[in-house]
């Protein structure tokens, strides 16, 4: 699910970006003519700029940051290079004097 709404938000982001205005701004004035909001985006078209502005930037961030994350603690651990490594348990040696190890094929416990 953090996938979809990075990517969600880094295309949006990208479709507000302020290089697009030129284009998307009249497209958006003449699809909302004779309505209150295009009056009011008419008329505050800065309000305008400064909006699409903040929101690519933080889009982009917070997009990127998703599809870039690992995921929960379960996926970290399972994708950390320790997770694999058995660990020794202290007190128990073999006969040859090494530590016992759990959860390996073929490991003793003696």
């Amino acid at each position: 699910m953090k996938k979809i709404g990075g990517y969600f938000l880094v295309v949006t982001g990208f479709l507000a970006c302020p290089c697009h205005l030129p284009l998307t701004l009249p497209l958006a004035l003449a699809l909302l003519s004779g309505t209150a909001l295009g009056a009011f985006l008419t008329l505050n078209q800065g309000l305008v700029v400064t909006g699409t502005i903040l929101y690519f930037i933080g889009a982009v961030v917070l997009g990127l940051r998703l599809l870039n994350s690992r995921g929960g603690p379960d996926q970290r651990e399972a994708c950390s290079p320790a997770a694999g490594v058995a660990k020794a348990q202290p007190g128990k040696t073999e006969k040859r004097g090494l530590p016992v190890v759990s959860g390996r094929a073929g490991a003793r416990d003696s």
